[in-house]
């Protein structure tokens, strides 16, 4: 099932405070679902959200970073200038899409960031930020409010202050963070959000169940993110999780402030990489997701409508029936995802492949090496 915006009215009352802020997003939600009727009847998928990295600089040196492979270490290329992350939102506004979240690297390490949340057309979309929260502080959270953020997605990843600090590399940051949800459910117009990795570690010790009481307390949500072996867990596939953590993960989301990889509570999901939500990187590559790292073309050299339909032929059947491509599919991630690349626009899937790049998710796995996680 398709995520569904209206859910998430039920599980978070709060996102009515920001259909009230914002009525014409109420539209823009409507607009994506006539669209995608449209599109259906074509054999085509519909964005409902596109995730901009705007940078890859960043003060932290987290063990699970993602984005460290994304990182053009020769800086060959220039970022993506306002204008074009403006043009972005456009075309993306063409496919349906009413949610923009912003993420990097750190990008409230960028001075003109409430320049481009401004860009992008805040009075019909939903926007979001990724942060590490180390720069924030009440004044900025305002100015980002009046720029038109609606959520503010604090990476948390340890109820204990020690171990988030130490995976950070930001002593104090732990500290920080707990002020700042403080801090956010002070002030009107914005909400507080906690991102964090559900490792097996996490789940097992208790941790998992601890930070969503403590979102609870603070009067935020929480998301958890699957495991996926890339960035600095490149080829780490180990670390992806067993169906019993997956099933112990289920159970402590079943908290009506905690999300599941992106869905709305326990409801029937399906990967969205590709179908629903895309990843462009600070360069113009244009992703699945962060996590499946593999670009199908560059903003700068083709619009992303093109790119767009040209990933849904290729991720078609990789995602059926699946969770999350990149946390769940060992062997399809192994096949289409090298473990450790310098630069995401090497290698680049095209038509000409977009067969190879989905057969390997579906074909039955060999013996000892199944598709999905531990065990077929």
């Amino acid at each position: 099932m398709p995520k569904n915006p209206f859910r998430v009215v039920l599980q978070n009352p709060g996102f009515l405070a920001t259909l009230w802020r914002k009525p014409r997003l109420a539209l823009a939600v409507l607009r994506q679902r006539w669209l995608g009727w449209r599109r259906r009847k074509q054999g085509l998928n519909t964005l409902a959200g596109i995730e901009l990295a705007l940078t890859y600089a960043c003060q932290a040196s987290c063990q699970h970073c993602s984005a460290a492979s994304l990182h053009d270490v020769e800086q060959e290329r220039g970022r993506l200038d306002l204008e074009e992350l403006r043009a972005t939102a456009q075309a993306a506004y063409d496919l349906g899409v009413y949610e923009v979240n912003l993420t990097g690297g750190e990008p409230t390490l960028l001075k003109n960031l409430e320049e481009i949340v401004r860009s992008l057309r805040p009075e019909r979309t939903f926007i979001g930020i990724n942060t590490n929260a180390m720069l924030l502080d009440a004044s900025r959270i305002r100015r980002l409010r009046d720029a038109g953020v609606d959520l503010l997605k604090i990476s948390l990843d340890s109820p204990d202050a020690a171990a988030h600090d130490a995976n950070r590399g930001l002593p104090g940051n732990h500290a920080h963070v707990l002020s700042l949800l403080d801090t956010i459910r002070g002030i009107r117009g914005i909400r507080g959000h906690i991102c964090s990795v559900g490792t097996a570690e996490l789940i097992r010790s208790g941790d998992a169940a601890r930070l969503v009481a403590l979102a609870q307390e603070r009067g935020a949500t929480i998301g958890f993110t699957l495991p996926a072996a890339v960035g600095r867990w490149g080829g780490s596939y180990h670390l992806m999780l067993e169906p019993s953590d997956l099933a112990a993960l289920r159970d402590v989301c079943r908290q009506p402030n905690a999300f599941f990889q992106g869905s709305v509570g326990l409801s029937t999901f399906q990967c969205p990489a590709a179908r629903e939500e895309v990843y462009v990187s600070p360069y113009g590559d244009v992703l699945p997701c962060p996590f499946v790292q593999r670009s199908f073309g560059n903003l700068r050299d083709e619009p992303l409508g093109a790119v767009y339909d040209r990933m849904g032929q290729a991720t078609e059947l990789a995602g059926d029936a699946s969770l999350c491509l990149a946390g769940e599919a060992i062997r399809w991630m192994k096949t289409n995802v090298p473990a450790s690349r310098q630069r995401v626009d090497m290698p680049t899937c095209s038509t000409e492949h977009a067969d190879s790049f989905c057969r390997s998710a579906v074909e039955p796995g060999s013996a000892g090496e199944p598709i999905t996680i531990g065990r077929g």
